[in-house]
């Protein structure tokens, strides 16, 4: 009750039915739930209705398999090392001026571009319209902010939402009109960070096209339809920021 497609003509029964229902990630509720105008109530329901009949037609449809030989693990860790030398060469600033850049320093601002980059789906057909059918995961394509290289592929900023800490070190996401006990808490600014691995990137256009020029990154949405293989989080700090321990994290309010 309250939220921000929140109907007051429907009945208990009607807002609590399957019909009135959606599912989707924790992450992707929170962008759906914070952009009523492109998310709007008419576009919900044929994400709802597109992907029902999806699924109804792949019933008793035998999964497809992959063709080809696997690369041996051998050929995927140099793969992706070559990758990771060549998204460095091609994402970041020059070393000059990544030297010259105030200490300390947001990590996002080594990235040359803007930091701005288009992520595509290797199978994607809608680009550059936009993909109002997305299905079982995200739309397509869409542009990100490129946050950090991490051991195993590059970080991308989903968001950034209120929090709060404990003197403890506890922390979890807050409603942004949420109140809070300022003798218990503190209030921060949380980075959700989606980290795409290597082995869900597939190639990389740095110039893009006359559409986006900025670099394009085709990946494999091969985790539960989207590319990010885990999410995280960091507190926005005055010029660098500090990441928080997921086994610290409360329940979010």
């Amino acid at each position: 009750m309250g939220g921000p497609r929140y109907d007051e003509t429907l009945t208990p029964a009607e807002r609590a039915g399957v019909e009135n229902a959606i599912w989707v990630c924790s992450v992707c509720g929170r962008l759906v739930d914070g952009d009523v105008t492109r998310f709007s109530v008419a576009t919900l329901h044929m994400w709802k209705a597109n992907r029902e009949a999806a699924a109804q037609a792949e019933l008793g449809r035998p999964r497809g398999r992959t063709s080809g030989r696997p690369r041996s693990p051998e050929a995927e860790i140099k793969r992706n090392l070559k990758l990771r030398d060549r998204l460095r060469k091609d994402l970041l600033k020059s070393s000059t001026e990544i030297r010259d850049l105030p200490r300390p320093h947001h990590p996002y601002k080594e990235f040359a571009h803007g930091g701005e980059a288009i992520i595509r789906a290797v199978d994607d057909k809608s680009y550059p319209s936009v993909d109002e059918s997305p299905g079982p995961g995200i739309s397509g394509w869409f542009k990100v902010e490129l946050y950090d290289f991490y051991h195993n592929g590059v970080e991308v900023i989903l968001n950034l939402q209120r929090g709060l800490v404990d003197k403890r070190g506890n922390w979890k996401i807050i409603h942004h009109d949420a109140t809070y006990d300022a003798k218990e808490y503190e209030e921060i600014k949380v980075w959700t960070l989606g980290r795409i691995p290597w082995r869900n990137i597939r190639e990389c256009d740095p110039p893009g096209d006359e559409y986006y020029s900025m670099p394009h990154l085709f990946c494999r949405f091969a985790d539960d339809g989207t590319p990010y293989e885990e999410f995280v989080y960091a507190a926005l700090g005055e010029g660098y920021d500090v990441r928080l321990e997921k086994g610290r994290r409360l329940a979010d309010e």
